[in-house]
Order: C-alpha cells, then sequence, then structure tokens
C-alpha cells in the first residue's frame, strides 16, 4: 500500500540532510587530492590586461597549456604558465600576449626558439616576453618625436644665425648663375624660334585632326561645367539640412542619436566579448527499470532500453553563473500483460497469458539556472519537463562533480531523486554513473552508466554577436 504523506515527506527531508552533510565533507576532503597537469613556467609582462586564469597557452597555433596564477611582482604582472608535460619549450623562446580578431579573447603566445638548443625545466622563467600596446604610451611617443622635431627646427635657425657670410656666399653663388643663364638665354631662345615653327608646320599639315580635338574638348568642358552645377546643388541642399546626408550633418537630434546607436553596440560588443558557450551530450544506459503489479488480471511492465540522450547548451555570462537548455530522450518499452482464463469440456480451468509490447520515444526539455558558491553550484527550473532543484559539488579542480537532482514533485509514488558522479578526462571528455529514482516504493532503484564530451564554441558567440548587433541597429 502506498506510504502516508507525512512518510513521504520525513523519509525526502532525511535524505536531503544526509546529502547535504556529504557534500559539505567532501567539500573540505576532496580538493586536496586534484592534481596540476603540466609543468609551470614564468613570464613577466608590462601588462597583462585581459588574461585571465585558464587562458590557453599556444605553440605554434596548437593550445600547449593554459595560464595559472596572474600575480604582481616588481610592478610587472608575472603569470604561471602550466605546460603540458608532452611539450618542450626553448631556453630562447619568447612568450606574447596576442588577441583573437576583434571579439577575440586574449591567449599567450610561445614563438619557438632555436631548434634543438636547451629546453626550460619546471618553474623556470621565459626570459624574453612581448606585452600588448598601451595605447597611451603610443600617444606620449608621439609628443616625444614632436619635441624632437621642434628641437631640431631650432638648432637649424641657430646654425642660419651663426653662418650669416656662409649664407650670403651661398645666395651670391646663386646670382651667378642666374647670370650665366642669362647670357646663355638668347641662343635658347633662337632653339624655341626653330622649335615653334616646326610645330606650326606640323599643325598645318594636320590642321582637321587639331580642329576635332578641340571640338571635343569644348565639348567635355560644357559637360564639366554642368557636372559643377549638379554638384553646387547637392551642397546648397546639404547646407540647409535637406535628404540623409544633410539632416546627418545639420540636424543635431540625428547626430545625437547615431552616437547613441554607436555607444549602444560598443557596449554590446563589450557585453558579447564576456559571454561563454558550452555544448554538452551525454549518454546513458540504464540497467533494472521495471514496473509492474504481477498477481493481477492484467499489468504494466515499463523497462528503459537504449540509451537515454542528453543534449546541453549552457551560457555564461560570469564565470559563477549560468543559463542551460537542453532536451533529454527517453526511450522505454512498454510490456502489457492480460491473464485469460478459460474452461474446456471437461470442466478444467485453463489459464492463457498474452502479451503485448510496444517502444515509445519520450521527449523531454530541461530549462536551467544555476548560480555557483564555492565549490558548490545551485540549479533551478525546469529538469525533464518538470520543476525541480539540483545542487553539484565540484572537486579535483573541477574534473569531478557529484550531482543530485529532485523534480516531479507532485507524484503519488515519491518526487524524481537522481544522484550522478561524473569525471572529466582529456579536457573534453568524461564518464558517469549512479542510480535514478531510488525512492519509488512501487519498483526498485534504476542503474545507469555513460558519459559525453563537453567543449566551448566560440562560433555561437560570433554568430550571437553579429545578430544582436544587428538586430540592435535595426531596433533603432
Amino acid at each position: 500500500m502506498p506510504e502516508t504523506k507525512f512518510g513521504t515527506n520525513a523519509k525526502v527531508g532525511i535524505f536531503v540532510f544526509i546529502t547535504m552533510f556529504i557534500l559539505l565533507w567532501m567539500t573540505f576532503q576532496l580538493e586536496r587530492w586534484g592534481k596540476v597537469a603540466g609543468y609551470p613556467l614564468i613570464a613577466a609582462f608590462k601588462t597583462a590586461q585581459g588574461v585571465n586564469k585558464e587562458t590557453g597557452v599556444f605553440l605554434a597555433g596548437i593550445k600547449v597549456g593554459e595560464v595559472g596564477k596572474i600575480e604582481l611582482s616588481d610592478g610587472m604582472a608575472k603569470l604561471q604558465l602550466k605546460v603540458y608535460p608532452q611539450y618542450k619549450v626553448e631556453h630562447d623562446a619568447v612568450a606574447i600576449i596576442r588577441q583573437k580578431g576583434l571579439l577575440g579573447e586574449k591567449y599567450v603566445e610561445i614563438k619557438p626558439g632555436t631548434l634543438g638548443g636547451p629546453y626550460l625545466k619546471s618553474g623556470e622563467s621565459i626570459l624574453r616576453t612581448e606585452s600588448p600596446p598601451d595605447y597611451e604610451e603610443l600617444i606620449t611617443d608621439i609628443g616625444f618625436v614632436a619635441d624632437n622635431l621642434k628641437n631640431i627646427s631650432d638648432r637649424i635657425l641657430a646654425i642660419i644665425e651663426r653662418n650669416d657670410k656662409k649664407v650670403d656666399v651661398a645666395i651670391q653663388n646663386i646670382v651667378d648663375v642666374t647670370g650665366a643663364f642669362n647670357r646663355d638665354l638668347p641662343d635658347a631662345l633662337r632653339s624655341l624660334r626653330v622649335s615653334l615653327e616646326s610645330m606650326g608646320d606640323l599643325m598645318a599639315a594636320n590642321k582637321e585632326e587639331f580642329r576635332d580635338t578641340i571640338e571635343r574638348f569644348g565639348n567635355a568642358s560644357e559637360k564639366l561645367e554642368d557636372s559643377m552645377v549638379s554638384v553646387s546643388k547637392i551642397v546648397e541642399k546639404i547646407e540647409n539640412g535637406e535628404g540623409t546626408i544633410g539632416k546627418l550633418i545639420n540636424d543635431d537630434e540625428t547626430v545625437d542619436r547615431l552616437n547613441e546607436a554607436i555607444t549602444g553596440i560598443q557596449e554590446y560588443i563589450t557585453t558579447t566579448k564576456k559571454l561563454r558557450f558550452f555544448v554538452s551530450y551525454r549518454g546513458e544506459y540504464e540497467i533494472g527499470r521495471m514496473l509492474e503489479s504481477p498477481g493481477t488480471e492484467e499489468y504494466t511492465k515499463i523497462q528503459g532500453i537504449g540509451l537515454k540522450s542528453f543534449l546541453d547548451l549552457k551560457l555564461y555570462p560570469k564565470e559563477d553563473k549560468y543559463y542551460m537548455l537542453g532536451a533529454v530522450n527517453d526511450p522505454e518499452r512498454v510490456t502489457t500483460v492480460k491473464d485469460v482464463y478459460t474452461v474446456t469440456d471437461a470442466g478444467v480451468i485453463q489459464e492463457v497469458r498474452t502479451h503485448e509490447e510496444t517502444v515509445r520515444d519520450s521527449l523531454k526539455f530541461n530549462a536551467e539556472i544555476a548560480k555557483r558558491i564555492g565549490p558548490v553550484t545551485f540549479r533551478g527550473g525546469i529538469i525533464e519537463s518538470s520543476g525541480g532543484l539540483g545542487m553539484d559539488l565540484h572537486f579535483l579542480k573541477d574534473a569531478g562533480a557529484l550531482s543530485v537532482e529532485a523534480f516531479d514533485f507532485s507524484r503519488d509514488t515519491n518526487p524524481y531523486l537522481k544522484s550522478l558522479l561524473s569525471m572529466r578526462f582529456l579536457k573534453y571528455f568524461f564518464v558517469s554513473g549512479g542510480v535514478n529514482d531510488f525512492i519509488n516504493y512501487q519498483r526498485g532503484p534504476m542503474y545507469f552508466f555513460g558519459g559525453g564530451l563537453s567543449f566551448e564554441d566560440e562560433d555561437l558567440k560570433s554568430i550571437i554577436g553579429i545578430a544582436g548587433t544587428a538586430a540592435y541597429t535595426g531596433a533603432k
């Protein structure tokens, strides 16, 4: 018989209390079991603006590690680079802070050093670094160059003042050259007259061709004059504030709206740059799932088959908060069993059992919000198309997680409780296992095991950024 409502609530309360006690104990015990993958190298930069913990480290376009600690030492940004063990860095390599495109994140690039040279050991420093350009320093350098040019011009004036006699001599030399030119001028004029006479003969021989050329030049001049008149009319309309360009130049309201739109686009680009999108798939194979009522003339048996698949999309506006949308495909085999009794001619009752099996796919949806506080993430929203709550305990540098979910509280057979343990490996892949619906008193617990993959998708950020900017501009 079903248990009373008071007994059910008491069991749920006891289970939640025990679970929270276990999670808090593991918070203080399991964190020290984590291991740091890779060996550390130190690199100091003038500025590390935009570089965060776990920022990628690349060598020849291949990710070879990530940024660990970031400290301030002697006015320099001191970065600890965790390089994967399978990669080696030459002693004379160069570390550079770069940015992925216009909206991309900062990353650290390592330029290889001398091929076959000595390699850096764990804890050693990369001595050659290049920091990203500082625009204020560039402006200061330009001012410094302008001051130098002014000093040079002042020195030139001072030199001229101190060498007046030499300047006079140079001017006299110019006068002498001019006098020589005057003496040779008659001969040059005679040569010019001969050239003009030859040109006259040429024009006389090609009189018709020259006339056509002059007429064409006249027509072109008339067209140019008409074009100048049209341009003058356009400029006049612009000055009067007519047309789109005229309003843009003369209407203060239009200019203000344009500036507002540009400011909004810049703010949206800055916000979009901080977003992070993660896509994940998880498959679970269930064992021992059954619901039946034997001993009756007709009952139904439900058993899980194949894989139960989860496809999730997580949006992180901040490191400690995310929104999640997902879909769940839950295949089940439904068997209906019916007892049929017949009486033979001899008066003997015979039982004939018949059954009918069908397979159905149940599509469910997830929509959750989550907030992380220390090593624990609290979740709430729609879980498998029903209201529910969840909690995740992260350990081993977030490589492992112990999760508990509760949903479908309106069921007669107690709420649906699920416990899941997952471990990540090779950064993108993970394995998982646990038990489903383990306080349902009409059937036994449903054990499962499985795995999947999860990765950050930069393309979604670009698509949403472009679409959002276009939508904002269109709205304005």
